[in-house]
């Protein structure tokens, strides 16, 4: 706790952050897994505090991210480790009890993802976008059919492995529910 508590402090946690989404991204995976790990203690510990203190740390969690996607844009070196961050964040259900402002989180990253997969031949940095996109098509209601609308656009990229790691997600999302009306939804399944 002292040691992540350091997230706390304004003035240290973009730094921080910087380094630790690198960290988490990274390719050393005792490395990565230690720091995962230290994260997901800090954002835990918060849970158990209580609820205000954990939405207020999921809300700096979730700007200073943001400040990582736009103060590192097109810089590979920390960009793709930060969409590895935020895919395994979402996967853990981190940013999904901040009230109002997730739909705010979703946005700037749907932003940065628009601007950092357009022409990307990075297969990581796609795979980690591609998840991204279907979480934010699965959770956020103003902006779902934003992304899945990006989402979709990926069926026609020209490498096969993108076409299907876009083709699984757009399946996910259709089988929540919520994006598709029910009549229409087995119509879409089927395609």
């Amino acid at each position: 706790e002292l040691k992540w508590g350091l997230l706390d402090f304004r003035c240290y946690s973009k730094p921080l952050l910087s380094g630790l989404v690198v960290a988490i991204g990274g390719l050393q995976d005792s490395l990565r897994k230690a720091s995962l790990a230290a994260l997901l203690d800090y954002c835990q510990v918060a849970e158990t505090v209580n609820c205000n203190e954990s939405n207020s740390r999921e809300l700096n969690l979730s700007t200073d991210i943001l400040w990582v996607l736009q103060h590192y844009k097109r810089c590979d070196r920390v960009i793709t480790p930060t969409l590895k961050t935020i895919e395994i964040l979402f996967s853990k259900n981190v940013f999904l009890n901040m009230q109002s402002h997730t739909a705010a989180f979703c946005a700037g990253v749907l932003d940065s993802i628009k601007v950092e997969l357009k022409g990307s031949k990075d297969f990581s940095k796609l795979y980690s976008g591609i998840a991204i996109l279907g979480f934010i098509a699965s959770i956020s209601e103003p902006i779902n059919s934003e992304a899945f609308a990006h989402l979709l656009s990926f069926l026609g990229h020209r490498y096969p492995k993108i076409r299907k790691a876009s083709a699984e997600q757009v399946y996910l999302v259709l089988q929540n529910g919520n994006l598709v009306p029910e009549d229409k939804m087995e119509r879409a399944l089927e395609l």
